[in-house]
């Protein structure tokens, strides 16, 4: 049975997510930070195969990792239902969404691989790095210059983005403070050349996102040092365990360098459109 969930579901929602936070932080972080019915739409399928949740939060929809694959069928339901809201990324474990790739066109799949840290593991330490000085952002202006920074270091043409995605990028950046998320930014020569944020902050954790260094600048430690001390910051602040993504062995080289252990594979369908 598929059903559309209310603000009064959330307590459920909640406990049978957090059977699997790591895999399931997003979803579980999301139900915290916003009310079911505005930003947020959340559908439960249940019935002999088990439990799903699929949660849409405006383009991006995202699956309880363990969704049976039974319930591909009703999950299918679902997307189509919404398709007048262009959806852009489905997420969640890669074998179910394989399946959904069958009956979806356009849409493209992505593995990577999820990563979790043990934050009373990491030890603190509070490294220095040459000629260089940290930020922790919190203003529009600094958020629109990390905007820059992610689509330099993605090879994305700034100029080409629409006004409002960039609005919306800098509004959610600085609205998510206020859910006690933090982005960081390295700055040389005057410039921010390396950065990393934490997103999706629950009692269970947070996901580190936007690890991104500038072209001219990587092979030199520099989002090493970064995303060390964001990990640095969220243990001082009381976080218990960090998730991130990854899908390439740069990427894992520095992560499992920091202390990061290889917890699942995940997957992204996209339907090519996103910047």
């Amino acid at each position: 049975m598929i059903s559309k969930c209310s603000k009064q579901d959330k307590a459920q929602l909640v406990g049978f997510l957090k059977t699997h936070p790591d895999l399931n932080l997003y979803l579980l972080s999301n139900l915290h930070m916003y009310e079911i019915g505005k930003e947020l739409e959340t559908w439960k399928i249940a019935n002999a195969f088990g439990t799903s949740i699929i949660m849409l939060l405006r383009k991006n929809m995202v699956i309880s990792y363990d969704a049976p694959i039974e319930h591909t069928a009703e999950i299918i339901e679902v997307i189509k239902s919404k398709k007048h809201v262009g959806i852009k990324y489905i997420n969640g474990n890669p074998t179910l969404l394989q399946n959904l790739q069958q009956q979806l066109d356009a849409y493209s799949l992505r593995t990577l691989e999820l990563a979790s840290l043990n934050c009373d593991e990491f030890h603190t330490q509070q490294d220095s790095y040459p000629h260089t000085e940290l930020y922790q952002l919190s203003t529009a202006k600094d958020f629109a210059q990390l905007h820059r920074l992610l689509c330099a270091a993605d090879g994305i043409d700034f100029a080409s983005i629409p006004q409002e995605e960039r609005e919306y990028f800098i509004s959610k950046k600085c609205a998510s403070l206020v859910h006690g998320c933090i982005a960081l930014a390295t700055k040389m020569d005057n410039v921010f050349v390396s950065t990393a944020s934490i997103s999706a902050v629950s009692s269970f954790g947070a996901m580190i996102i936007g690890v991104a260094t500038l072209k001219e600048y990587r092979n030199r430690g520099l989002a090493t040092y970064t995303v060390k001390q964001l990990c640095r910051i969220c243990k001082e602040a009381g976080f218990k365990n960090l998730v991130l993504y990854f899908d390439n062995p740069l990427a894992a080289s520095v992560y499992l360098k920091i202390g990061f252990k290889i917890v699942a594979n995940y997957g992204v369908l996209s339907d090519g459109s996103s910047h």
